[in-house]
């Protein structure tokens, strides 16, 4: 965190403390470094994973044609992307500020937010949201294993937190398992269908107040934002692929992935896209009107995928090895499923939309010919 963002805010928590609110006076850039200087709390720290270090290869066209210079720069061929070790944290008597998720120590005098934005501090006009918070215990042991806007994004949810969730496999006592009450409904189906949230390991929904724990177990690291860990996904998309049933031949094996459940970045005439494509064989579907377990099978079986960036490509970390995936670019040009489709081993290459003024895609009979012989 910039030092002077961390000074503004540590005024903030000292102005809070004086009128008595209650909440910590002090942010913890680390919470390893935390453990380490105070032993006489009893935490531990326990490396799962080493760092690791991912390289990717330079984005593609499909088609010369589509070539563009914009979306070439955006992607740094010689990305190094260092992750940082995953590592679990066991802290006696630690709190979570409710569905902020920020983990404070026992004496509340301190808090930890790598776990969290910093917006999710000041309210919108910059000011310090004073809140008073009600305080509930937790007893036994409780895993939070988070990151922040995880529980409302797709993408985000299943590639960088839902992958902490494994660190379960090096807890030798039951827990429970935290999760912010606002969470979407796909945090709770995901860890249903992996087996983590189960009768003898319960998932307890955090409102806005201060939580208690008798023994917090934090999962972290492993990640950078917007930049998966290749044996986290991989780990996690087998146990989904394995916990689903395969086989399902209702589902089409070309498949563009639409957009038209979503308010964001909407293509005005996509359903010329949509039904010229479906000329071509390949179907439309939306992800979302799916159950999870059955967009994990639609996308194993998979064997073509085109689609405008957006979260419900993510499903592509189920498509086998070698699936050819085509992603249209409009105004917006991001590497999230450039890199996600390196670490699977996707055929991935891009096609640069021309956008009206009016939000049509203006070139769709050329996208449609490129991909007519995929």
């Amino acid at each position: 965190m910039d030092y002077p963002i961390r000074r503004t805010l540590q005024s903030r928590f000292a102005l809070a403390r004086r009128f008595g609110i209650g909440l910590p006076q002090k942010l913890l850039p680390s919470l390893r470094e935390y453990l380490r200087t105070n032993r006489t709390l009893g935490g531990q720290m326990q490396v799962l994973a080493p760092p690791c270090v991912e390289y990717f290869d330079p984005p593609q066209p499909l088609a010369p044609e589509f070539a563009n210079e914009r979306i070439t720069s955006a992607f740094s061929p010689t990305l190094k992307s260092p992750l940082p070790p995953w590592e679990l944290a066991r802290i006696p008597g630690a709190g979570v500020f409710g569905r902020e998720l920020f983990v404070s120590t026992p004496d509340r005098d301190a808090l930890f937010i790598e776990n969290a934005t910093y917006e999710k501090i000041l309210d919108r006009t910059g000011k310090f949201a004073l809140r008073r918070y009600a305080t509930h215990r937790l007893p036994g042991a409780s895993l939070l294993a988070f990151n922040h806007q995880a529980e409302k994004n797709y993408y985000h949810w299943m590639l960088e937190a839902l992958p902490r969730f494994l660190a379960l496999d090096s807890i030798d006592e039951p827990v429970r398992v935290l999760v912010p009450s606002n969470a979407a409904r796909f945090v709770a189906d995901s860890l249903e269908l992996l087996g983590i949230v189960r009768e003898d390991q319960p998932l307890t929904a955090l409102e806005d107040a201060y939580y208690e724990c008798d023994t917090l177990y934090y999962s972290g690291g492993r990640h950078r934002r917007g930049i998966p860990s290749r044996p986290a996904t991989l780990a996690v998309r087998d146990r989904l692929i394995s916990a689903s049933k395969q086989g399902n031949s209702r589902f089409p094996k070309r498949i563009y992935v639409s957009r038209q459940d979503s308010p964001r970045r909407p293509i005005t005439n996509e359903d010329e896209l949509s039904e010229k494509l479906k000329a071509n064989g390949i179907e439309s579907v939306t992800p979302g009107s799916f159950s999870l377990e059955e967009q994990v099978q639609m996308f194993a079986g998979a064997e073509l995928i085109v689609g405008i960036h957006g979260a419900g490509m993510t499903n592509t970390m189920f498509c086998k090895p070698g699936t050819p995936f085509i992603e249209i670019f409009t105004d917006r040009v991001v590497g999230h499923f450039w890199r996600l489709a390196q670490l699977l081993e996707l055929d991935w290459r891009y096609v640069a939309g021309e956008r009206s003024a009016n939000g049509a895609l203006e070139n769709v009979d050329a996208i449609v010919s490129s991909i007519r012989d995929l």
